[in-house]
């Protein structure tokens, strides 16, 4: 990857959060997840473990990144997503995230899929990202009793 500076010079492979004074956005998604091919899948909650990245010391105030996380379910690989849950949080600030999702007719996003993915993002780099993986809790629903039929 080529970065560039505000003076001109261009670096190669290395931590940057700018190029050529414009902020980086960034983004990872996780593949498809399916626990038992069998069942869908309802999420409970999910943990993400993140290294701690100090506050930028610059005179101004302090900001810290802020990562987007966001889990969606499919139906099935090539269909549209459906956002389950998204959050915000400041990894200046937190390094484990623990997001209880409401379940039920509460919380009409949390819908039964067949597969889940997880994606995060950012607007900007600041050059603290890492990301060293994360769990998924999900609740298994049968998909139907077709012996009967």
């Amino acid at each position: 990857m080529l970065v560039g500076t505000d003076y001109g010079q261009v670096h190669q492979f290395f931590v940057g959060f700018s190029d050529n004074g414009n902020e980086i956005p960034y983004s990872a998604r996780g593949p498809l997840f399916s626990a038992d091919p069998a069942k869908t899948h309802s999420l409970d909650r999910f943990e993400l473990y993140l290294a701690p990245m100090a506050r930028p010391s610059s005179g101004v105030l302090p900001v810290g990144e802020i990562v987007h996380i966001e889990v969606d379910g499919y139906g099935a690989p090539l269909q549209p997503a459906s956002p389950i849950v998204s959050l915000g949080s400041d990894i200046s600030e937190y390094s484990w995230i623990n997001e209880i999702i409401e379940p039920g007719p509460n919380n009409p996003n949390n819908i039964e899929a067949n597969f889940l993915q997880v994606t995060v993002s950012s607007l900007k780099s600041l050059g603290g990202f890492k990301m060293s993986g994360g769990t998924l809790y999900v609740t298994f629903n049968d998909k139907g009793d077709y012996g009967n039929n």
